[in-house]
């Protein structure tokens, strides 16, 4: 399969929650790397709103196993 990280990225930095954002391939798992635009922002409430979103757009192969806040 053929994963675009920048596609990744521009999904995850389109939503209002993210202000920046970094995926990297690590060991054969991708990790996001997020800074929330709210510095107190439930962190695991993110990463799940995050997950679904990129499932609802992405094939499963292309969503993160990681999401680091």
């Amino acid at each position: 399969f053929r994963i675009e990280l920048g596609e990744i990225e521009a999904r995850l930095q389109a939503h209002p929650a993210v202000r920046e954002v970094s995926v990297l391939a690590l060991q054969g798992q991708l990790a996001a790397y997020l800074v929330p635009t709210e510095p107190d922002q439930d962190q695991q409430g993110l990463r799940e709103t995050l997950k679904g979103q990129l499932r609802a757009h992405l094939p499963d192969y292309m969503v993160p196993t990681h999401f680091i806040v």
